[in-house]
């Protein structure tokens, strides 16, 4: 095992794929005088890439979650199951929902996001089910079973139009066998840099094969099972998904940390432009 001297205190906020690659490298490698913790809402995490086949039941639960408590554990860090709600750069202090304040020299954060509800009117006792965090759909998919079993039109609506959209949309017409009729709901789908025309193609057949609706409207408001869209239409369903894009925790929101579009701006070693010693 590679032994490297430093006397730093590396805190990871998140258990996203990027603080998991620090994880599996800490495994192997031992930074003697580094202090390793990470912080997450949960002991374990989602592997986001596998969730589309954990809907359809391809997977079990266990077969996609990542333990992070025993990864920590491996790793030589310490693992604090809290929530955090204010980021202090100038000090260097993560502040903590239940747990003490805690200190750093080197902060990587890999938190995830959470759906952008920003252009969308939300009343309280709306039937939606956010699509970000991964770890809540999950946490969600027997209450989205309960609500379509006890459904006579078993109507679910996707409101968004990019990859994630189209991707879940197919993973639950799998996963109630095309018992259900789902529409997505989005001004201009498949917009993604990173699609080529013969993918956005594909995609669209294979949506169409589904019978999933594509609706050419911009969601305005959600108000209990109703959808406004622009044109003043009410669209009913018995289920409202969220796959509207990411936006970031308001902890986040209100950090000093410099933003590139709603995001962390980055170099090209992903450290944040306004504090070097960030790595997101």
């Amino acid at each position: 095992m590679q032994q490297i001297s430093l006397n730093r205190q590396l805190v990871l906020i998140g258990g996203g794929h990027s603080n998991i690659q620090v994880l599996r490298k800490l495994c192997m490698h031992q930074y003697k005088g580094l202090n390793i913790i990470l912080i997450s809402e949960s002991y374990g995490t989602i592997y986001s890439g596998m969730t589309p086949g954990y809907i359809e039941k391809l997977y079990s639960l266990d077969d996609t979650t990542i333990d992070l408590q025993r990864l920590c554990f491996n790793a030589g860090a310490t693992f604090i199951k809290d929530k955090v709600v204010n980021l202090d750069e100038e000090n260097k202090i993560i502040y903590l929902k239940e747990s003490p304040s805690i200190s750093f020299d080197i902060l990587s954060i890999n938190s995830g996001s959470i759906s952008n509800k920003q252009t969308i009117h939300i009343e309280n006792d709306s039937k939606i089910i956010s699509v970000k965090p991964i770890s809540s759909l999950v946490s969600k998919l027997e209450k989205i079973d309960e609500v379509i079993e006890k459904s006579s039109q078993k109507k679910i609506s996707i409101i968004g139009g990019g990859i994630a959209a189209f991707e879940l949309g197919f993973a639950l017409h799998k996963r109630y066998f095309g018992k259900i009729s789902l529409d997505l709901i989005s001004k201009q789908p498949l917009v993604e840099k990173n699609l080529n025309k013969t993918s956005i193609i594909k995609i669209k057949k294979i949506a169409q094969k589904m019978s999933i609706k594509h609706i050419s409207k911009q969601a305005i408001s959600i108000n209990n099972s109703e959808i406004k869209v622009n044109d003043e239409e009410v669209i009913y369903s018995d289920l409202i998904l969220l796959s509207t894009g990411a936006s970031l925790p308001e902890w986040l929101v209100k950090s000093n940390l410099e933003m590139d579009e709603n995001f962390i701006a980055v170099n090209q070693q992903l450290q944040s432009l306004n504090f070097k010693i960030f790595k997101i």
